[in-house]
């Protein structure tokens, strides 16, 4: 009988290492259902980089997690990832959202020490929300420039 090689195990994080989650959902047809259900997705993974070409990275040691069950069974899954790669509540974890209430809340959960960091694309969007907003009630955009 031929063995099959075995996984990799990922490489263990150092406890002072920066270490990062992404987290996100979105909505996905489930047409068998005839209903949407939320796809929720996220990586772990730490800043060791290899250069590729030019003005690109790769990110060498992440992991992958997604599922369509339980914001509960998500939260196990991600953890269970996050540990083995050496990963327990470390001093320097940032968790990159969309700002999702569901993640903030797992985020505390399981998290507490955690940075949470709002992704670029939604917090360029809610800073214009935010200056719509003003100048909806008389401040125009030349008051906040000196």
């Amino acid at each position: 009988m031929e063995e099959r090689p075995r996984p990799k195990k990922p490489p263990q994080i150092e406890p002072s290492e920066r270490v990062y989650l992404g987290i996100d959902g979105t909505l996905v047809n489930a047409r068998a259902q005839n209903r949407f259900m939320e796809a929720k997705v996220g990586i772990v993974f730490s800043h060791q980089l290899a250069v590729v070409g030019t003005n690109r990275r790769r990110l060498l040691n992440k992991q992958y997690v997604g599922t369509l069950q339980s914001v509960q069974q998500f939260g196990q899954q991600l953890f269970t990832s996050a540990r083995g790669m050496g990963i327990d509540n470390q001093e320097q974890l940032l968790i990159l959202s969309d700002g999702a209430r569901w993640i903030n809340k797992l985020a505390q959960t399981q998290y507490p020490k955690a940075s949470l960091i709002l992704d670029w694309w939604h917090l360029k969007r809610r800073v214009w929300q935010t200056v719509r907003g003003l100048s909806g009630d008389g401040l125009s955009a030349q008051d906040g420039r000196d």
